[in-house]
């Protein structure tokens, strides 16, 4: 331990947690040297005592992220993940370890499952649970207190995709609305929605989408798992002249999907498309539609894509999964079980049945 005067007049009291340098800036020598005297106590105490389970959970989560090896993907999806979590928890005033329960876990699980899958919450619990146990391993903590908790099955049914007849019904309700396009792109690119709304003219390449990560009026956003990737809208993919054609006439700096009610220099809001979508199911006297959602389009345009493998030789598993952003076969074969009932009724099968 040591203190260090900086050139501004400042104290820099430097520490060590498991052997790694840290450090704190202080006003005062004084207080610099109060706070290396309180941290030379807990250390004593936990020789003492053992380790206990105090621990801040900021701190073990950087020791986790710094200390185990992942693979880049994992890397991304952990970040992902972390400060939705740590949001939520500081929201209930879980900052230390003490504070984690199985009961609270319990809350954060029907929380999330409101909105995402059971699978992506079981997840997001055994991420928290695997830095807990990476810190009790390492005589950080003194337990994992959720290390036996007990995990949900995923009984949530696979999303529905969408017949010709409720495509057909919902775009054209979307032209007296004044928002085909955007909703028209969902079924033939596969986009997510916040993919759509923050496109740009300056993403259109050629006959190429790029979807990249972006600024956008001081705002960052990147897309999901920071996954960078390319959509096709040539011969070797979709094909479709009217995307292609509506696309390059957007400027540059534009957004590609606005409605009447915004300018283009204002990004279309995504809880005014979730809205006007419902209005439109609605319109459009779609049933069950509590279980349709403008993501829906997304899991209707893989379905109809893996069902035009094998028919139109352009398609395969791999050109789907790069053009939607899917990184693994696995999820995608959650589709195949669409494939039987919409083999059967592709009109064309080298053309999606929505397509102009």
């Amino acid at each position: 331990m040591a203190i260090i005067k900086n050139p501004s007049g400042t104290f820099t009291a430097v520490y060590y947690v498991n052997r790694r340098p840290r450090q704190e800036t202080f006003l005062t020598y004084k207080n610099a040297e109060l706070f290396l005297m309180k941290k030379t106590l807990e250390r004593e105490s936990r020789v003492i005592h053992g380790p206990t389970n105090e621990a801040g959970l900021d701190e073990l989560i950087e020791d986790y992220l710094a200390e185990v090896k992942k693979s880049k993907a994992s890397q991304e999806r952990d970040r992902y993940i972390l400060p939705k979590l740590k949001a939520w928890l500081l929201k209930y005033g879980v900052t230390t370890v003490n504070h984690i329960n199985k009961d609270i876990i319990s809350r954060y699980d029907s929380y999330r499952t409101k909105s995402v899958s059971q699978r992506t919450v079981n997840i997001e619990i055994r991420l928290l649970s695997a830095i807990l146990n990476h810190a009790w391993k390492n005589d950080r903590i003194a337990s994992n207190p959720i290390g036996n908790y007990k995990y949900k099955a995923d009984e949530k049914p696979f999303p529905r995709w969408l017949t010709a007849q409720e495509i057909n019904a919902i775009l054209e309700k979307a032209k007296e609305y004044d928002c085909f396009p955007i909703f028209y792109a969902f079924l033939t690119c596969g986009l997510r929605l916040t993919e759509a709304t923050y496109l740009q003219g300056s993403n259109i390449e050629g006959n190429l989408i790029h979807i990249k990560g972006k600024v956008v009026n001081g705002e960052a956003w990147n897309p999901k798992w920071n996954r960078e990737r390319w959509i096709e809208l040539g011969k070797d993919y979709l094909d479709d002249k009217y995307l292609l054609k509506y696309l390059k006439s957007v400027n540059n700096d534009a957004f590609c999907f606005t409605h009447r009610h915004y300018q283009d220099s204002r990004k279309y809001p995504e809880r005014t498309v979730q809205k006007l979508f419902k209005t439109i199911l609605r319109s459009a006297k779609i049933r069950n539609i509590e279980e349709i959602s403008v993501h829906t389009l997304r899991h209707t345009h893989v379905s109809y894509a893996v069902a035009r493998v094998g028919l139109d030789k352009r398609f395969s598993l791999r050109t789907i999964m790069e053009n939607v952003g899917i990184g693994d076969y696995e999820t995608l074969l959650r589709y195949s079980q669409a494939v039987r009932g919409l083999t059967e009724n592709l009109p064309h099968p080298k053309r999606f049945p929505w397509q102009i």
